[in-house]
């Protein structure tokens, strides 16, 4: 699932270059990428540009709200698990749900990005640094590898394939910020490729999730918990400090994931309004409502292992899986040098629109079975 992520994100930065070049544009963005592929793709498609790049805005700003509300669903359990040290019996998580989401409510209110980027830059150095101290522990005393079960994937108590493809797809969140990471480089060039900084990057990355995952799972095995950080000692100060560090990187977390979807859904909303005071309070109004929606949800599933794979199938896999591949197909309808093309490139060509297609429907059959799926999951465990 990697390799095809990596694939596909590769395949969205040589969209993205393509465009540029064709329409003599410095850069895109993910919603008007899309627009311009569909303007030029399939005739029966030229007439709904508006409605396609709806789609796109609408998919990235439920995908951030649905990671705030993942990052929520942390930082309560990490919470709960902190506070039963000290309070006898079981509380639920939804105590704390509320009282996180209520201390999110300033970095919340936050409208310039310049003032939150020293809270996400301290964020990801503290998460370096989390991930270097768990890695080491999970690492140490290690059993047997011949303890655990090589494949689990397809057996009914601990899940099928389907919700390990969902939960993956939850994992590559960071799909809305390649393209404006792309523009914003001096030698664009470098970025794509397979051996390109997007490669790289995803190789660390998938490097990462393989590690902790087998690490994690021959450590733990059937007692391997929702996050691997719940599986740390909760009667040792150091692993205390570890767990308030993760819930401090996942509050500045959702102050900038939450950025982006009031940004956008803002500017959809200040062009339909005329009232000063509307225009001048509204964004934050705007926030306000959107963390409470955030709260609600949160405080509704508060669960994380149920919250994630829905996320991830329904946005996670459409924005890396789909869309990226669907535009190749667009942009590859009507090539340049079509009149140029012999008899085996007009094959080949053909073919190579065939395997986009291919692959965009495959993404469609993910992201509906695994939503259906962890829809089904949510409903069977409340109903």
């Amino acid at each position: 699932m990697g390799w095809l992520a990596t694939f596909n994100i590769i395949t969205l930065i040589k969209c993205s270059q393509s465009m540029s070049k064709r329409l003599n544009i410095p850069s895109l963005d993910y919603v008007d990428l899309f627009g311009y592929s569909v303007s030029i793709g399939p005739k029966f498609t030229r007439n709904f540009v508006s409605e396609s790049k709806t789609i796109i805005a609408v998919t990235l700003t439920i995908a951030n709200i649905g990671y705030c509300v993942v990052y929520v669903s942390m930082a309560a359990a990490y919470l709960e698990q902190l506070m039963q040290v000290y309070i006898d019996g079981h509380m639920f998580l939804r105590p704390y749900v509320l009282v996180f989401c209520v201390a999110l409510l300033p970095i919340t209110l936050i409208t310039t990005l310049s003032v939150l980027a020293p809270f996400s830059a301290l964020g990801n150095i503290l998460n370096f640094v989390n991930l270097a101290i768990i890695f080491q522990y999970i690492c140490r005393d290690l059993p047997s590898i011949k303890s655990r079960p090589s494949f689990t994937g397809m057996s009914e108590d601990r899940g099928t394939m389907l919700l390990a493809i969902s939960n993956l797809m939850y994992s590559y969140e960071g799909i809305g910020s390649v393209l404006p990471i792309e523009n914003r480089m001096i030698e664009k060039e470098s970025y794509g490729g397979w051996n390109g900084l997007a490669s790289l990057a995803m190789t660390i990355s998938i490097s990462l999730y393989t590690g902790f995952g087998f690490f994690g799972f021959l450590k733990y095995g059937e007692e391997t918990q929702p996050s691997i950080l719940l599986n740390l000692p909760t009667d040792e100060a150091f692993f205390k400090a570890i767990k308030v560090l993760n819930i401090f990187i996942l509050y500045t977390s959702v102050g900038f994931q939450i950025f982006v979807p009031s940004k956008v859904i803002w500017q959809g909303i200040v062009r339909r309004i005329t009232s000063g005071t509307l225009i001048k309070y509204g964004e934050y109004l705007l926030r306000f409502i959107l963390l409470l929606f955030i709260t609600l949800f949160t405080m509704a599933v508060p669960n994380m292992d149920l919250v994630r794979p829905l996320v991830g199938a329904m946005c996670g896999s459409s924005l890396a899986f789909v869309f990226p591949p669907l535009m190749t197909a667009f942009i590859l309808w009507n090539p340049d040098d079509v009149e140029e093309q012999s008899k085996w490139k007009w094959f080949k060509h053909k073919l190579t629109i065939l395997f986009y297609m291919v692959l965009s429907l495959m993404g469609v059959c993910i992201t509906i079975f695994g939503t259906v799926d962890a829809i089904t999951r949510i409903i069977y465990r409340y109903a």
